[in-house]
């Protein structure tokens, strides 16, 4: 319904600053609250049935926010004084003019995209819808110009007709497209594993090559300049300082290196702040191998999987296997 503003009449139920307002904030207290009244309901949701209609009217503009309040009062506040005061809590926190609005973006990111009503979105195809206008975009910080004007931010495709029904036949899967179905997930996961470990090392390179560059210019100092190359050094020998913000690692470069070091990729990951000028060379180093060693594996699977996909992909196809037994008698 449309938010209107609050009432000075429950200015002592406004919320105080420790509550947080969203969407989930919202589900969370419906679901609550239709269990409650259920439970005590003579008929099973005559209660339920009674508050819903009040905040129809209440949206309609047909009960002020204090007559609604005055009708939802006994059927929480009797029995359900917490659920009550939580309910004129959300009803400050959404129609409040006065205090900070809640933001959009927290408010969408706890909806999922099954929730959202496109019935009034704009439609594209038949089964593509734009997101809503103030649906936060998600942030992306590689693209470039010519990405940015061609991929597609706005429209989602969503199912409609059968396909939507878990009950369609072609849902149902025969042994041999489990096969090709499993020889795509291989696919995929190799695939990842080696974006995200190219990305990582695209990441540290320029990093690795600015510490080998501070080191040979050290080196060369050392020999034209120093009698004992020692003097001063610090960890690994090293008199330049070279401080790494670990901020400049994303969660895909941060897994990356965990998944080369297994149990040792947190402590590698600490390393790599306290002693960046030893540590983030042999990150790379070894990001290089593993790169490596996976293309050669994958190559490798390519045979195997196309393979598979030959023997499978024409008997995939017939989707009677499941089902000609009890047919055909």
């Amino acid at each position: 319904g449309r938010k209107r503003a609050f009432d000075g009449q429950f200015a002592s139920a406004s919320q105080p600053e420790s509550f947080v307002y969203n969407s989930a904030v919202e589900r969370q207290f419906f679901d609550l609250a239709k269990e409650a009244l259920s439970s005590y309901s003579r008929d099973g949701g005559q209660a339920w049935a009674e508050f819903m209609k009040c905040l129809d009217m209440y949206a309609q503009d047909i009960l002020s926010r204090s007559e609604m309040l005055t009708f939802v009062e006994p059927l929480l506040g009797k029995r359900n004084a917490k659920l009550f005061e939580e309910f004129k809590r959300i009803l400050a926190g959404a129609g409040s003019t006065t205090g900070p609005a809640p933001p959009l973006e927290d408010a969408w990111y706890s909806v999922p995209l099954s929730e959202i009503d496109f019935s009034r979105c704009r439609r594209c195809t038949p089964s593509y819808r734009a997101l809503p206008r103030d649906y936060p975009a998600p942030p992306c910080t590689e693209r470039n110009v010519v990405e940015s004007k061609v991929l597609n931010d706005i429209w989602v495709s969503l199912p409609v007709g059968s396909e939507e029904s878990y009950t369609f036949r072609h849902m149902r899967r025969n042994n041999y497209e489990e096969i090709l179905f499993r020889c795509e997930d291989e696919r995929f996961e190799i695939d990842m594993v080696i974006d995200s470990n190219a990305a990582t090392l695209q990441r540290l390179l320029p990093i690795a090559e600015e510490i080998a560059r501070l080191s040979a210019e050290e080196m060369v100092g050392d020999e034209f300049g120093m009698k004992n190359p020692n003097d001063g050094a610090g960890l690994a020998g090293k008199r330049f300082q070279y401080t790494f913000d670990k901020s400049v690692l994303g969660v895909i470069h941060r897994n990356s290196i965990a998944r080369i070091y297994g149990d040792s990729g947190p402590e590698m990951l600490e390393l790599m702040v306290k002693n960046p000028v030893v540590a983030i060379p042999l990150v790379v180093e070894r990001l290089k191998q593993k790169n490596s060693e996976w293309k050669k594996a994958r190559d490798r699977l390519n045979v195997n999987w196309r393979d598979l996909a030959e023997a499978n992909y024409y008997k995939s196809l017939d989707h009677r296997s499941l089902t000609w037994r009890t047919t055909d008698k």
